[in-house]
């Protein structure tokens, strides 16, 4: 039972973004996610409706943060082979080990709907959660002296996630776009019954969104998010 009446967690916690300390993280926006041609909704069955429902407010906030002088730095999460540079995520998603998200295969592209260019954005590869481990994502955001973070990308409680914790343990302030994150549901062992349940993506991608408010940044959407960095 809940006693206590103050707020367990303060929130916003950083009420007032300037431009010139951010940048935009987009995660993971691949057409193996993201289309319905792409290997989790062909190979796998997969609804990724939620996923694709973050095309066009990531496609807007891309354009408003490259129009202020936000830059863009993007990831993609791609391996060569399951059972090799693959990682234990291969062995939670059996249908990795068949394919999907692969070096050099059009899936494991940046979806041409987000707009990104090679250009005048920064794009890296991952082959874990995180897209702080063993990438130069540090580097460049230290190198763009970068200290409030704005993250998008898919999938919300995975590699989302993952990345928001690694930034608030490098001391990064984060702020996570609601409408820009998604994620898809499934079957799976429920951790206290083990029976077979499905979760939706809602339901997933909700309680990584309070796990975030709970800990290790702020949630908003992109028209809140632009509407203080118009100010």
């Amino acid at each position: 039972m809940v006693t206590g009446q103050d707020v367990i967690a303060k929130s916003p916690l950083y009420p007032n973004p300037r431009p010139e300390n951010c940048a935009l993280i987009a995660i993971d926006l691949q057409n193996d996610f993201l289309k319905d041609e792409g290997w989790y909704s062909k190979e796998g069955g997969v609804d990724i409706n939620h996923m694709k429902r973050t095309i066009e407010p990531v496609k807007k906030i891309i354009a408003f943060c490259r129009h202020i002088g936000i830059p863009i730095v993007a990831c993609k999460h791609v391996f060569k082979d399951a059972n090799i540079d693959g990682g234990i995520i291969c062995k939670v998603r059996p249908l990795l080990q068949r394919g999907g998200l692969r070096e050099g295969t059009w899936g494991g592209e940046i979806a041409d709907e987000i707009e990104l260019s090679l250009n005048k954005d920064w794009i890296f590869t991952k082959s874990r959660l995180s897209a702080f481990y063993n990438t130069p994502l540090e580097l460049i955001l230290r190198g763009f002296q970068k200290k409030t973070l704005i993250l998008t990308g898919v999938c919300t409680n995975q590699c989302v996630e993952s990345t928001i914790r690694d930034a608030q343990f490098r001391d990064f302030e984060v702020i996570e776009l609601s409408d820009c994150v998604g994620t898809y549901g499934g079957y799976i062992h429920h951790p206290i019954t083990r029976k077979r349940v499905l979760v939706e993506p809602q339901e997933l991608h909700e309680a990584s969104l309070r796990a975030v408010i709970f800990g290790f940044g702020d949630v908003v959407t992109s028209d809140e998010l632009i509407q203080k960095l118009s100010k």
